[in-house]
């Protein structure tokens, strides 16, 4: 009975916190809907303000995020996300900021090191060192607009690669039902 009690304290504590509390609040808080980690494989640093607030390294848990702003930096290895309708890639060396707003927007920022590959439905978007994105959904199309920097873009089904430079827009057809 002792060990039960004992992991069942361990599976509370220490399972990537499905409620997180929030601080200085005494409410509790759900996980942010837009924003998932779904897999790391080396050493990732999560911060805010510039200050490092969790370091996850191989075989820890993944934890559930209640932040729609955060920063990661990828020390080696990679790092897979996802936010709204997009799965940003990261290898080592990257580090950038992502804010996912309600489903409906995502803004991607690379600071520096090596380039980020964001896959949706139907893009391809790679964005380099010192670069901003911003999509936005809606039902009929999905727009990437290239805020600050270049990115590389492709569709999915086969077009050609495009550089995008910075005030440039990508625009995307929802796809059909």
């Amino acid at each position: 009975m002792k060990y039960l009690k004992t992991a069942t304290l361990a599976l509370v504590l220490f399972t990537g916190n499905l409620l997180a509390q929030s601080a200085g609040t005494g409410k509790f808080v759900l996980p942010t809907p837009g924003l998932k980690i779904t897999e790391t494989t080396g050493t990732v640093n999560l911060m805010k303000y510039g200050l490092v607030v969790m370091t996850l390294r191989p075989g820890d848990v993944i934890p559930a995020l209640v932040d729609t702003s955060i920063s990661f930096t990828v020390v080696d290895g990679i790092i897979v996300l996802e936010a709204g309708r997009e799965k940003i890639s990261a290898a080592g060396g990257a580090t950038f900021t992502v804010t996912a707003e309600k489903g409906r927007e995502v803004v991607i920022s690379v600071a520096e090191g090596a380039a980020i590959t964001i896959k949706g439905s139907a893009e391809n978007v790679m964005l380099a060192t010192d670069s901003e994105i911003k999509i936005t959904y809606n039902r009929k199309k999905t727009i990437i607009l290239i805020k600050k920097g270049s990115a590389v873009t492709t569709l999915s089904f086969g077009a050609e690669q495009k550089i995008v430079n910075a005030g440039g827009t990508f625009v995307i057809p929802a796809p059909a039902k």
